[in-house]
């Protein structure tokens, strides 16, 4: 990961100081992104001011990626970008989360849990992904007819049999 990418921090330092944490990330370098792409040659960037609101450590910031994944309509690559703003507060429990000002999402911090900044990056990457990633309509390239189709052969009724045990055109009853 980038260098000047803390490992896991307590969010409430970083809000007290005004830290903005930016810089860019491999996608390879964030493993459960990396299994979720074609081609993990991409990058992420990134730009993660942490401040104070209502006396609540917050988080704003904004995060990037070009990434490649596969279009489940022609299963080709397709280039995907994804964008995120992520708007954080962090609070110690789950009832602390109503109070939290507006526009903010909660974060559950318990224990003295930290921030592993690598990890939100990727959570809202990861979060940007569509579901079923695939071109727009009418611009998957076309199929190869790489398989010949024979034409059809013309087979034996099964039922010939019983018209000519029927004794001919079957028009008798």
């Amino acid at each position: 990961m980038s260098a000047q990418l803390p490992g896991p921090t307590d969010p409430a330092h970083l809000a007290r100081s005004g830290q903005t944490l930016s810089g860019t990330l491999k996608v390879s370098e964030l493993a459960r992104l990396a299994e979720s792409v074609r081609e993990p040659g991409g990058e992420v960037s990134y730009e993660l001011r942490f401040g104070e609101e209502e006396g609540v450590p917050t988080l704003r910031g904004h995060v990037a990626a070009d990434v490649t994944l596969t279009c489940q309509r022609c299963l080709g690559p397709l280039a995907v970008h994804v964008e995120a703003e992520p708007q954080l507060g962090f609070v110690d429990s789950e009832a602390e989360e109503a109070n939290l000002p507006e526009g903010l999402e909660g974060v559950v911090l318990e224990g003295g849990e930290n921030l592993r900044p690598g990890d939100l990056i990727e959570d809202e990457v990861l979060l940007g992904l569509p579901l079923f990633p695939t071109h727009d309509t009418g611009t998957c390239p076309p199929w190869e007819d790489s398989v010949e189709l024979s034409p059809a052969e013309e087979k034996d009724n099964p039922f010939a049999v019983l018209a000519s045990l029927r004794g001919g055109s079957g028009d008798e009853d």
